[in-house]
């Protein structure tokens, strides 16, 4: 069974407050040259995530492309530019079982933990009697 690879990203929103074709153009060679010299976009928002392979979309696969480190090409938006800038990839793995113990245990003992619980609750109301004073008349 092949695993995927697992990416890590930064996307990188610039908004873009002028929209003229020519300010649009200006801003695009604005925001590639601020992603080449590794500097900060103003006006930009960022945002490392990580997302497994085959869960990118056919429009942003060119993420899988792009080597580690590197930046995509300025994507244009309705409201400015989108860039991407892979951080690291590795391989997905499966995880062993002396590292999953603990969960495996824990998911398995679950159950009895809730029917153990509810038993002792129906026990605590069979013993006790319950009197609702917030309608008592004075």
């Amino acid at each position: 069974m092949r695993l995927a690879k697992i990416i890590a990203a930064t996307f990188v929103v610039a908004v873009l407050t002028a929209k003229t074709d020519s300010s649009i153009e200006e801003y695009k060679k604005y925001v590639q040259e601020q992603v080449e010299n590794g500097q900060h976009i103003t006006g930009s928002e960022s945002v490392d995530f990580w997302i497994n392979g085959e869960d990118v979309s056919e429009e942003k696969s060119f993420i899988r492309d792009l080597k580690i480190c590197e930046f995509s090409e300025p994507q244009q938006l309705d409201n400015g530019f989108e860039v991407f800038r892979l951080l690291a990839k590795k391989e997905k793995r499966r995880v062993p079982f002396e590292e999953r113990f603990r969960q495996i245990v824990t998911q398995l003992k679950q159950p009895l933990f809730e029917k153990l619980f509810d038993d002792y609750k129906a026990e605590l109301n069979k013993q006790c009697v319950i009197v609702d004073l917030s309608n008592s008349s004075e």
